[in-house]
């Protein structure tokens, strides 16, 4: 559905810029025409194709800078636990000051299912059959030697609440290695879009 929206928007977007240039380049006599009660455009195809390859060329430089920067607002994380990997882009919210209360460890928060593949099929076991807002009271039926704890956060209309986190053998965020962070499941996606998979 997101796809088949995209494919209609750019779609209008890149026909609503051809006919704008045509337009203000002088086009405009005969711009619409009748022929039996159908409205066509009686464009020329030297315009049609010169404006085209514009509003391509356009919009190849705007999707590019877009690219840029989300890089640059996204780093890569890779989470290595058990002779297991995983890794994805996370977002660096400043906003983000969540840490554990009794270390003070840093926190990442990520997408579970980005990072299923590594949490232990003991455990995973017992979420699958959680539902996305039933993680933290998992957390009693997660045996004690997979060492799981809860950590509690607020958001922004001041609510607290609380997120099952573990602590993996390693975390990489742009290649550098985080000591001692955490890294807490969110059941929802963080990402509408699927940019980025968790927040930093």
């Amino acid at each position: 559905f997101r796809f088949t929206l995209i494919f209609f928007g750019l779609s209008f977007a890149f026909a609503g810029t051809v006919l704008a240039l045509y337009y203000f380049t002088g086009g405009a006599d005969g711009y619409i025409e009748t022929n039996n009660l159908i409205l066509y455009i009686n464009m020329p195809f030297w315009a049609l194709i010169l404006s085209a390859c514009f509003a391509y060329l356009l919009f190849t430089l705007l999707f590019r800078a877009s690219a840029l920067v989300l890089r640059r607002e996204t780093k890569p994380v890779e989470i290595i636990d058990s002779n297991k990997r995983v890794g994805f882009r996370a977002l660096v919210d400043t906003g983000n000051m969540l840490r554990d209360p009794f270390t003070n460890a840093r926190v990442i928060i990520a997408d579970y299912s980005a990072v299923k593949d590594i949490v232990p099929q003991k455990v995973r076991e017992i979420l699958d059959k959680a539902g996305a807002e039933s993680f933290p009271a998992m957390y009693e039926k997660i045996p004690y030697e997979y060492k799981f704890r809860l950590i509690p956060y607020k958001t922004v209309n001041k609510s607290f609440d609380l997120l099952l986190a573990f602590k993996p053998e390693k975390i990489l965020i742009d290649g550098a290695l985080s000591k001692n962070a955490l890294v807490a499941l969110s059941p929802a996606r963080i990402s509408d879009g699927g940019a980025y998979a968790a927040l930093i």
